[in-house]
């Protein structure tokens, strides 16, 4: 499995724009479109990142995003 995490000290992952980029950035920059579950948005990924996330959402597990 992988995973990327990230913690500011004040709690927070946004950036002083309220972005989340350096984090979750490559969501938006594929030319492979993805939908990860009924009602959630299509996702512009690449076709390797649409593979290692449509595995992993096919296993037991948490997901956590960045909403602005």
């Amino acid at each position: 499995m992988i995973a990327h995490l990230a913690r500011s000290v004040d709690g927070l992952v946004a950036d002083p724009d309220d972005g989340c980029d350096e984090l979750f950035g490559f969501y938006a920059t594929g030319d492979t479109r993805l939908q990860l579950g009924a009602g959630l948005p299509e996702l512009p990924v690449s076709r390797r990142t649409a593979e290692v996330l449509t595995g992993a959402v096919a296993r037991p597990g948490a997901a956590a995003g960045c909403t602005t």
